[in-house]
């Protein structure tokens, strides 16, 4: 297991990460995000380092989740200790989830999670990677169709919710810390956009800046710098509302 980030930061990295955001279960938090009509219905990214805090056979804890506030949507979250990223509409239910449980309460962890339902190669439109390495082996396994529309993502009115699925009860609240969140609309960036390896120690994957990215017309970068004002977009488009 890869050395991540100590303490809420990363000693010698080529970005030094002190803030994070603390969700705890039992106040039902969330950060939310009301979109506009957005760069792209086919193409997202997101990128978060996370550190579990409640763990058990029967948690499903949200990450990331956006939806339409009715019947569809899709999400990155756990279950049952797994990493799952899946969608709904209905009607067909692309999904991957990881046969590797993630239960290190000490450990920080980078995730990049890319959908492009524009690639030709249908394992390539849903991909999950951990501290730098794509994860490919999976208790589940079914890949969108070529250009289908992310439900949830990027119409007008729809809702980015971190910390709790859009769609569900109490049960889906994350418990534990969030850093360096970063939502990218209508870009597919792999890991290496967020981090690297560190030249000395080559199995140590470490944070880079990302301010210089571009995020697009619903994306946005939580730093968590401003205690009093966590969903501030440190990119300046779209600021998040927090709840509890």
């Amino acid at each position: 297991m890869p050395l991540i980030l100590g303490a809420q930061s990363a000693t010698g990295a080529a970005d030094i990460v002190t803030n994070s955001c603390m969700f705890v279960e039992g106040d039902s938090p969330v950060l939310s995000l009301s979109q506009a009509s957005g760069t792209s219905t086919k193409t997202l990214t997101v990128s978060m380092w996370f550190k579990r805090g409640g763990m058990g056979t029967s948690d499903y804890g949200t990450l990331w989740s956006t939806g339409t506030g009715t019947a569809d949507g899709m999400q990155v979250a756990f279950y049952q200790d797994e990493l799952v990223t899946e969608s709904w509409d209905g009607s067909v239910n692309p999904k991957i989830q990881t046969d590797r449980v993630f239960r290190d309460p000490t450990a920080w962890y980078h995730l990049c999670m890319v959908w492009d339902t524009t690639e030709s190669v249908a394992a390539d439109r849903m991909r999950l990677y951990i501290n730098g390495t794509e994860l490919s082996n999976f208790s589940a396994d079914v890949n969108p169709t070529l250009n289908y529309d992310i439900p949830g993502w990027s119409g007008s009115g729809d809702t980015v919710s971190i910390g709790k699925e859009v769609l569900a009860g109490s049960w889906s609240y994350f418990d534990g810390y969030l850093a360096e969140v970063c939502c990218l609309d209508g870009q597919a960036l792999g890991p290496t956009s967020f981090g690297e390896f560190n030249e000395d120690s080559p199995t140590i994957w470490q944070p880079i800046d990302v301010s210089g990215l571009t995020f697009g017309t619903n994306g946005f970068y939580l730093d968590f710098a401003d205690s009093a004002d966590l969903g501030n977009d440190a990119a300046g488009s779209n600021d998040l509302t927090a709840t509890n």
